[in-house]
């Protein structure tokens, strides 16, 4: 399931960039020159991109929908089976109402993830327009200016080395610049009867959007407005980002010698005419802009300026923008993951690295039923090596497995022969899948540099020594344990597994609260008694728990299963993954 729940440092760095917007929004206005405000939007646009990408670029990828392929692996050794097949987390995946047959979990290309649907539809209709205008500028008719309009043009964009190409067409009716890596003017045929002052007027305001690299800045910044549609503020921020460049451009033009009052003049005509202007262009005029520009020209302050060199703005607006984005990261810090493993302080590299896979490689389903040990282990070892897609290095792949006897034990008590009966989990890191291993086994793992060596414990040493500690998944499982309840149940001379099935399969058909079908219904565990006669052996068939009788109707999950076990002379705790069934006398 992918989700921006599923990324809490993606939703760190959103929140960072949320501050880094509200800082941007306030600071701008205090830039009084707009070739200043604009350049500081540039920065801004070019900077945010920057520092999520770098820090979560694979987090945004996983957010598109992914519908991976279904896969089911086998591996059988005479006569025990080892079956895992791929499925999803921590609890069992959907049963829908009806036979057993019918279930369909398995399949992950059935499960939507309909925030990731949503991001890439949001995506797609706000990449639409920019693709749509760029086709229908390429594509609009049009033909080269000629006469004095050309001439005045050359004569405002001389050959440097080569004048951006000047085009008449019938529509739209305003002038516009288009383009983003080679730009191109664009004005209505109307323009051959204007007077000469209003085609200077354009013409110096299209210039100046070509020397300032307009276009490409306002392109670049429509992209990262698409990619975070999501974001009202990023719309916001684009808004100032266009009003900053067409004053910057009016500042150009009005310091070429052209009367403030005459271009407000011309402004004004050009806006009565800008309705046909395509979406992704650089208009001279928008009643959007209007009145703003308007106020901005006829001040007289903007008429006596002297324009601001481009090393000047970088230097300024670039300084500005690292002092918004830093002042956004005060007061925000990485949260280490709660579900990691530490090692201690004396650990090596090596152990590191291990405790980190141990954590991080999931397996997506594990079936053992009356397995041994050594089996176990050695599919373990198979499967942590396919899993391991993070380790670029083939040789460093997986896990090191090591099975210690114990100390002075006796050439029969083989710990490799250690029988696992039954262990059914789905989607749980691999350390976890160790912990239940080594609890069915009573073994114990310890982590070294080079290897992940397991060895016997004693009865008592052993009982709970490879618990997994409790967290926010224990209390989801414990508020269901109390909401779900079974409508009947008639159980008659049963064995604790056969009771066990039963719950697990209910679980995933009455959990129709949970809306996501992977994480419907409990992983159960089923620890068995030790037999009197052995130490440190899994129990035979004839020492499974039964229960004689037991009929219910209409009970929490939680009160049926601590009938069970109180049947079976068992007991239950919750752990972050899965119920575990134990016996009484731990």
């Amino acid at each position: 399931m992918n989700s921006f729940n599923s990324h809490p440092d993606l939703l760190l760095s959103l929140a960072k960039f949320t501050s880094a917007l509200l800082i941007a929004l306030a600071v701008a206005p205090l830039l009084k020159r707009p070739a200043l405000r604009s350049t500081f939007w540039a920065a801004i646009f070019l900077i945010l991109p920057a520092m999520i990408l770098a820090s979560h670029g694979r987090s945004l990828l996983n957010i598109l929908p992914r519908f991976p392929a279904v896969a089911e692996i086998e591996i059988t050794q005479a006569p025990t089976p080892i079956r895992e097949a791929v499925a999803a987390p921590a609890i069992p995946s959907a049963m829908p109402a009806g036979p057993i047959e019918s279930i369909d979990a398995r399949d992950p290309a059935r499960r939507v993830d309909w925030v990731s649907v949503v991001f890439s539809a949001g995506l797609i209709v706000s990449l639409l327009p920019i693709l749509i205008s760029i086709l229908r500028i390429r594509f609009i008719p049009k033909k080269p200016a000629y006469g004095v309009t050309l001439e005045e043009w050359l004569t405002i964009r001389p050959q440097k080395p080569h004048p951006a190409p000047l085009y008449l067409t019938r529509s739209p009716a305003a002038p516009f610049t288009a383009g983003f890596i080679r730009e191109s003017v664009l004005l209505p045929e109307s323009a051959a009867g204007w007077s000469m002052r209003r085609l200077r007027s354009t013409l110096h305001h299209e210039a100046a959007h070509i020397s300032r690299r307009d276009p490409l800045v306002r392109m670049f910044a429509s992209l990262v407005r698409a990619a975070l549609w999501f974001h009202p503020l990023i719309w916001l921020a684009h808004r100032q980002l266009v009003a900053a460049q067409e004053e910057a451009c009016d500042e150009i033009a009005l310091a070429a010698g052209i009367p403030a009052d005459e271009y407000a003049e011309d402004l004004l005509e050009t806006a009565r005419c800008s309705q046909g202007i395509l979406g992704h262009s650089l208009g001279m005029a928008r009643w959007s802009q209007l009145g703003s520009r308007i106020r901005f020209i006829l001040d007289k302050s903007a008429t006596q300026t002297k324009p601001l060199t481009m090393k000047t703005k970088a230097i300024v607006s670039l300084g500005i923008a690292a002092a918004t984005f830093g002042l956004s990261s005060l007061g925000f810090s990485e949260a280490p993951d709660a579900a990691a493993r530490i090692p201690d302080a004396a650990a090596k590299p090596g152990q590191a690295g291990i405790e980190a896979k141990l954590n991080r490689i999931v397996m997506p389903r594990i079936d053992f039923e009356d397995v041994t040990l050594g089996d176990a282990i050695e599919y373990l070892r198979i499967r942590s090596a396919e899993l391991d897609v993070a380790e670029k290095d083939p040789a460093r792949k997986g896990f090191n497995f090591v099975i210690q006897g114990a100390p002075g034990a006796k050439d029969d008590d083989d710990p490799e022969s250690r029988r696992i009966p039954e262990l059914r989990l789905r989607n749980v890191p691999i350390g976890v899948v160790l912990d239940y291993i080594c609890n069915a086994t009573r073994m114990a793992y310890k982590v070294d540099e080079f290897a992940i060596a397991i060895r016997p414990l004693g009865n008592a040493e052993g009982a709970d020594a490879a618990k997994p500690a409790n967290g926010p998944g224990a209390a989801i499982i414990a508020r269901k344990l109390e909401q779900i309840v079974i409508p009947a149940m008639h159980f008659d001379n049963i064995t604790i597994e056969e009771a066990i099935d039963f719950l697990r399969l209910r679980s995933l058909e009455l959990d129709v609260a949970e809306k996501d079908p992977a994480k419907r219904g409990f992983n159960f565990v089923i620890r068995k008694p030790l037999p009197a006669n052995k130490e440190g052996d899994g129990a035979a068939a004839g020492d499974v728990p039964r229960i004689a009788e037991l009929h219910l109707r209409n009970v929490p999950f939680g009160a049926t299963l601590k009938y069970v076990c109180d049947a079976a002379k068992m007991d239950y705790k919750i752990d972050e993954f899965a119920v575990t069934i134990i016996p009484r006398a731990d």
